[in-house]
C-alpha cells in the first residue's frame, strides 16, 4: 500500500530541516511549496489540505532569490528517511548557490515534529 499524507503534514516534517540548514537571513527569504510531478518544475503549489501520494510530489523552494527542489518524495523508510532525502538535495543546492557556495551544512540527525506516517 502506498503512503498518503496531507501537504501540511509533509511541510511539518520539512520545516525543522529548513530551520536547521539555513541562516536567519536565508530562512526569512525561504518560500517552499509542493507540486505534482505532472505540473513539472514550475507547477503551482498544492493546497495544504490536499492528500497526496508522496512519490508523485516535488518540493520546490526559493532561497535568497535562487530556485531549487527535491523530487519524488518517498516515505517507505519513514519520516526521518524522507527528511534526510530532502536534506541531501538541499545541501547540494546550498553548496552550489551563490549564497552558500561550497558550504557543508546540516545536522547529522535532522529533527522531525512527531509526525509518524
Amino acid at each position: 500500500m502506498r503512503e498518503l499524507l496531507q501537504i501540511r503534514e509533509v511541510k511539518q516534517l520539512l520545516e525543522p530541516m529548513f530551520e536547521s540548514m539555513l541562516t536567519s537571513e536565508e530562512l526569512r527569504s525561504l518560500t517552499f511549496r509542493m507540486v505534482k510531478v505532472v505540473d513539472g518544475m514550475h507547477g503551482r503549489g498544492l493546497p495544504d489540505s490536499d492528500v497526496i501520494e508522496l512519490s508523485r510530489v516535488w518540493v520546490r523552494w526559493q532561497i535568497a532569490g535562487e530556485d531549487g527542489g527535491s523530487g519524488n518524495l518517498i516515505l517507505e523508510g519513514g519520516a526521518d528517511s524522507l527528511v534526510r532525502f530532502v536534506q541531501s538535495d538541499l545541501q547540494d543546492f546550498i553548496a552550489e548557490s551563490s549564497f552558500g557556495w561550497g558550504e557543508l551544512r546540516g545536522p547529522l540527525n535532522p529533527p522531525t515534529r512527531g509526525i509518524r506516517p
